[in-house]
């Protein structure tokens, strides 16, 4: 299948207006061996000099929505050190995420969610700087950082440490050698070890968007913190604004053998497209070509639509998959289902993201 070349981000030091000089090293990336070109290497201590001094002029004043969006809220911005390790740096995030039934997350107003597409839109756009000011207003900032696996920068969308919406976190491999597939992790807490798994697929990947939910699934009364439900979140707002420029999302999620009957007990995948609206289920040849990947990897594996027994696990009312049938296509949004088994062990979780990754690679024409 043809390579579908996405939209770049700029990276960090050909960005127009990139993010404040706490995000990161504006010049240091300059010249890491997957970033931008080693001559720019040359231009640091200047591209550094002149990102400080945007740093003391102040910032420029971020359109607000009728008045309501807040001022900049001045906390304490969110750092990161210089490299980080995604996997690692994933299972960190979960000490600050609200706990099951705790009330903790707080979902984005109306106005809210219009300034989130607005920033977004900017972010696609590759105007960092004005995606910057409006993520401010909510106490989210973007930082560049370099992920070891891969030895890629990659900018990181996340919430400032004494904040309290937990809306999530989101980190963007920019460079051209970066796979067109984004990986989905609804449920970081309730699916246990799926935020793992999802990392390490990314990383196998060498993907696009690894998006990952900042709170547990039922951290609020009925659905208001699942990202698998809600439509009106920062998760479902940065898939609409990001998928058109992607290839694929793989939206990976985890059940439970014992609270299933055959054929679901008795397999490791549950694999599917999702539904549009209406609740049609169509699966497509890409999910066919991963379900014989992973069926000759020696998993036992089903496809919903096309395999008898698996119509508990479809994935249907996901609204990243809904919009994304709707919009883009069928088959630019594929539903993983993965059982316990093979996340709470770490040998067969590797062998899971093994094939996932390669396949989230080969699938978009990579080598």
């Amino acid at each position: 299948m043809e390579r579908i070349e996405p939209a770049r981000v700029p990276s960090p030091g050909e960005s127009r207006g990139s993010p404040r000089c706490r995000h990161g090293a504006v010049a240091r990336d300059a010249a890491t061996a997957n970033g931008p070109p080693a001559w720019l290497a040359l231009l640091a201590p200047l591209l550094l000099a002149l990102a400080l001094a945007a740093c003391g002029g102040g910032d420029a004043a971020a359109p607000e929505e009728d008045g309501e969006l807040p001022p900049p809220s001045g906390r304490p911005a969110l750092t990161l050190p210089d490299t980080i390790e995604i996997v690692s740096f994933v299972e960190g995030l979960r000490a600050r995420m609200p706990a099951r039934g705790s009330g903790g997350y707080r979902p984005p107003l109306p106005f809210e969610v219009l300034s989130l597409r607005q920033a977004f839109d900017s972010l696609v756009a590759g105007n960092l700087e004005a995606a910057d000011r409006l993520l401010d207003r909510h106490d989210y900032d973007l930082v560049w950082t370099v992920e070891r696996g891969t030895g890629d920068s990659v900018l990181v969308l996340g919430e400032r440490p004494i904040s309290n919406r937990h809306w999530g976190t989101y980190v963007f491999n920019p460079s051209r050698q970066a796979t067109p597939t984004d990986i989905h992790v609804d449920h970081p807490l309730f699916d246990v070890n799926t935020d793992l798994l999802g990392a390490r697929m990314w990383q196998r990947c060498r993907c696009r968007w690894l998006f990952v939910a900042g709170a547990h699934r039922f951290a609020n009364e009925g659905d208001v913190a699942d990202m698998a439900r809600q439509t009106e979140s920062m998760f479902q707002v940065l898939h609409e604004a990001v998928a058109p420029d992607g290839f694929q999302a793989m939206s990976v999620h985890g059940f439970s053998a014992e609270n299933h009957t055959p054929p679901t007990s008795t397999s490791d995948f549950v694999l599917s497209n999702g539904a549009t609206s209406d609740g049609l289920v169509a699966p497509v040849d890409l999910a066919r070509d991963l379900r014989l990947m992973l069926r000759e990897a020696g998993f036992v594996v089903g496809l919903v639509g096309d395999d008898l027994g698996y119509d508990v696990l479809t994935g249907s009312p996901n609204p990243q998959g809904i919009w994304s049938n709707e919009n883009l296509g069928r088959g630019r949004w594929i539903h993983v289902e993965v059982e316990r088994r093979l996340r709470t062990d770490a040998a067969l979780r590797e062998a899971a993201a093994q094939v996932l990754g390669l396949w989230g690679k080969l699938s978009v024409g990579g080598a």
